[in-house]
């Protein structure tokens, strides 16, 4: 697993506020351990609704739960968590959410919430790569996160736009 700052070679405010908050692990989960989290995941995901919008607004066509028992998610809990636990340096974890965007789905530009997020956000990419654009009044910065990527981010409160 590669500990990477995607912004190494760039230059700007934004890029530097950037860079001091976020990483990416690449290969977090295996093929095989993200082949049997997406059919864990999938077998809940089935018996959730599509909702049309987000409470905030900010996230269209989507599915989404919070993970609660080990029981219900075994291979996510032995697979995933304690990996996790290891790059978020035993800091407080708010419950795991599980957000699945339909075709037409997304989440548009948005500044999280620390009393929903806490001070750590952390996104595992399955089944494709992603990309995630951080932005302010006057910079973007694009970071392509791979498929079966972690990406930590902390303690920073950047506009997220256009995650999909």
């Amino acid at each position: 697993m590669i500990n990477h700052h995607p912004c190494k070679t760039m230059k700007s405010k934004l890029t530097d506020a950037v860079k001091s908050c976020f990483n990416i692990y690449f290969e977090f989960v295996s093929p095989l351990e993200e082949i049997q989290i997406v059919s864990e995941l999938s077998q809940k995901l089935k018996k959730i609704r599509w909702n049309d919008s987000h409470f905030d607004k900010n996230i269209t066509n989507y599915k989404e739960f919070t993970i609660s028992d080990a029981k219900s998610f075994p291979v996510f809990y032995t697979a995933v968590l304690p990996k996790l636990s290891t790059y978020l340096y035993a800091e407080n974890m708010l419950p795991v959410h599980v957000l699945e965007l339909g075709e037409d789905g997304s989440i548009s530009p948005h500044i999280d919430n620390k009393e929903y997020s806490g001070s750590v956000i952390a996104g595992l990419s399955l089944q494709r790569d992603s990309t995630l654009i951080f932005s302010n009044a006057s910079e973007k910065v694009q970071i392509k996160l791979p498929r079966r990527s972690l990406y930590v981010q902390r303690y920073i409160y950047i506009t997220f736009e256009n995650c999909n």
